[in-house]
């Protein structure tokens, strides 16, 4: 939460949480400001030279310098996030911490997450750690996926074979729209009511080298299996 320049606070979203200045880094951000995010060690390079950035990736937003964005179309309020790093970004001032906007993936596009993965070697592990190649010349150890709905119920997207696009259908009343309804927009709040997060953990297979796969978790192949399943032919 930003109140104005370099008064920020955080808060980890824990029961009776309270908010505390955010000490870690050095934050400059407009007032009326709040937004969800995550502090993410970029790394740069490989082997002895390698060099460590902390950086602060966002999620999702409610406002930003003044707008209130919580009822916008989830794309919208991550087009005006990247809008808003970018009118706040000072890349002379070196001693500041960067702020992104966490990259987005449609589901069928899941693909070109996995084709990011990389085995890379890390300062102070003996192994090479699974790494997510980001487009700021720079790699993270990425820990899973969050998967967020953004259409609200009744109503679903689907593809037209016909029309060979996108639509809007209605579960109760059957109807079905090219045009994106006012009320199938998921807000911040129903994004993050519905959101879920599938964890990169032991026995999750996300790239080719990894071969300790638990059958009864999650892997790779089966959300490709899943998305290709849907895709239409």
């Amino acid at each position: 939460m930003g109140v104005g320049r370099s008064h920020v606070f955080k808060c980890d979203g824990k029961f009776n949480n309270k908010w505390t200045k955010f000490e870690n880094c050095n934050l400059k951000l407009p007032g009326d400001t709040l937004f969800e995010a995550e502090v993410v060690q970029e790394l740069k390079g490989e082997g002895s030279g390698q060099r460590r950035i902390t950086a602060i990736h966002i999620i999702d937003c409610m406002w930003l310098a003044g707008q209130d964005v919580r009822q916008k179309h989830f794309t919208e309020r991550i087009g005006k996030a990247e809008l808003f790093v970018r009118s706040i970004s000072r890349p002379s001032r070196q001693d500041l911490t960067p702020i992104r906007v966490k990259e987005v993936f449609r589901l069928e596009q899941a693909e070109k997450i996995f084709e990011r993965l990389e085995m890379r070697a890390v300062k102070g592990s003996r192994k090479p750690r699974l790494c997510f190649r980001s487009n700021q010349n720079s790699h993270f150890l990425p820990c899973g996926l969050h998967f967020v709905k953004i259409t609200n119920e009744p109503w679903t997207m689907n593809f037209s074979r016909s029309q060979k696009r996108k639509y809007f259908f209605n579960l109760v009343t059957n109807e079905s729209l090219f045009e994106c309804p006012s009320d199938s927009i998921a807000s911040f709040r129903d994004c993050h009511k519905t959101r879920l997060l599938w964890k990169w953990e032991d026995g999750v297979v996300v790239h080719d080298v990894q071969s300790n796969r638990d059958e009864h978790k999650l892997s790779k192949d089966d959300i490709l299996n899943f998305v290709q399943r849907k895709i239409p032919r």
